[in-house]
């Protein structure tokens, strides 16, 4: 393959910025909740939950000032509505603006905007998190990975936003190179949590790259991405799209391939970028073997 028609290209392009930018992202629960259980600053009061925290990396408890302001957390750590959850967050930080606990309601109404698939409100949160815990795995994960995701052509902010997702997924790749495996966790369990915390910054710099339409650079980060998490079919998706503007068209063809095959988001998109791909050459998608190379 050498060449591809400008019906193909600029039909691809428009696929592009369709399809690209709809992937809902949620990550495991085992990413949220990073910092040890509250306590409360008044002797005789109990930490606010009996289940053992998930923690990365070891953090001094933050205390509650007053009772008041421990039951008001309570009840943010009790509801299960992700609504209720993030108003109770946002009247808690309203109510108690110097709190100790104020970096972990911002970790809980992450949870709830994630739980409703909130774009605007894990953003928001995400960055008031970072605010007090700069290190977070979830609001780097958020911050690098969500805001590409609605980066549109016409954003007047769209740059200054992909700086803010690059050096969130940079920081990303920092921190995780620090992390230590928690002790109720095996060897097994943690290796998989690493290599994903690892996949998913390079896939947003990728991604990122993709959108600048830095197309060796985009190759570059998603094929590190793949190395790490070889069954998520959205990595192989865009690398096969990166490849096609990079007109390395046999690469691409094999990548849109390895997409669909692993089913997904991805695999409608894919298809069609693949079909495109073999008729550009006037090739029967059927007859010159795509299945096969499914």
């Amino acid at each position: 393959m050498t060449t591809l028609t400008s019906d193909y290209s600029c039909g691809l392009r428009k696929l592009s910025g369709m399809t690209l930018l709809n992937f809902a992202l949620i990550f495991p629960v085992w990413l949220i909740g990073q910092t040890p259980p509250p306590q409360s600053g008044e002797k005789g009061s109990q930490a606010p939950s009996t289940e053992k925290p998930q923690t990365l990396t070891p953090k001094k408890a933050p205390q509650a000032k007053t009772q008041v302001e421990y039951d008001a957390y309570q009840r943010i750590d009790a509801t299960t509505d992700p609504k209720l959850k993030m108003d109770l967050v946002d009247k808690f930080v309203a109510d108690f603006p110097d709190s100790e606990l104020k970096g972990a309601a911002y970790q809980q109404g992450l949870r709830g905007a994630q739980m409703s698939n909130d774009y605007e409100k894990a953003v928001d949160y995400s960055r008031k998190t970072l605010q007090v815990y700069p290190d977070d795995v979830l609001s780097l994960l958020v911050i690098s990975s969500w805001i590409p995701e609605r980066a549109t052509d016409n954003d007047p902010q769209r740059d200054v936003k992909l700086k803010e997702a690059a050096e969130a997924a940079k920081k990303l790749l920092e921190v995780v190179a620090t992390l230590q495996k928690p002790a109720d966790q095996t060897d097994e369990q943690w290796n998989v949590q690493v290599k994903e915390l690892n996949g998913r910054p390079h896939a947003a710099l990728g991604f990122i790259e993709l959108l600048r339409k830095n197309y060796p650079g985009a190759e570059e980060e998603l094929e590190k991405a793949v190395s790490y998490m070889p069954a998520e079919p959205t990595f192989y998706y865009r690398l096969g799209l990166a490849y096609t503007y990079d007109k390395k068209y046999d690469a691409a063809a094999w990548d849109l391939a390895r997409s669909i095959a692993l089913k997904g988001v991805s695999e409608t998109p894919a298809r069609y970028a693949l079909d495109a791909l073999f008729k550009a050459y006037g090739d029967d998608p059927v007859k010159a073997g795509e299945e096969d190379s499914i």
